[in-house]
């Protein structure tokens, strides 16, 4: 919600010169794949080194941004992958990926060349580490429901 907040920006229009405007972003065309980059390092400049934020979020398996479309029609997306850093820098650590199996509801973890069933908690288990979030946009059936 935040990245579609209307934002407050200094420039000076080459038409009416005013020096400030107001930013506003909506969705004009929707995509097929949409990937939310979760922001999990902060540079401590006192420490020289980036720190990893471990601030807990709830992944929704589905999304509507309707409110954020020009149409305002119904623009759901569900969840399908989630990678995972294990790690507490961004030039150290370890990433797996959970993935939705192409059928059906269930996931598998992927780590490596090991794929195997998630465990039924794995939404719990990676609500501080989550780092990148990929939602397929759901089909007109499924946006209508």
């Amino acid at each position: 919600r935040r990245y579609f907040s209307d934002e407050g920006i200094t420039a000076t229009c080459e038409v009416c010169s005013r020096d400030s405007a107001n930013l506003k972003k909506t969705l004009v065309v929707a995509p097929r794949l949409l990937a939310l980059h979760l922001k999990r390092f902060r540079w401590d400049a006192s420490e020289e080194k980036f720190n990893k934020i471990h601030q807990s979020v709830t992944l929704p398996m589905e999304l509507d941004l309707r409110e954020f479309s020009i149409t305002k029609e119904p623009l759901r997306f569900r969840l399908h992958a989630v990678v995972v850093h294990e790690g507490t820098s961004p030039r150290s650590g370890h990433y797996v990926t959970y993935a939705r199996r192409e059928r059906g509801d269930s996931w598998l973890l992927h780590n490596d060349s090991d794929v195997r069933a998630a465990s039924s908690n794995w939404q719990e288990l990676v609500r501080d580490s989550a780092y990148v979030l990929f939602y397929a946009a759901a089909p007109p059936a499924a946006a209508a429901a």
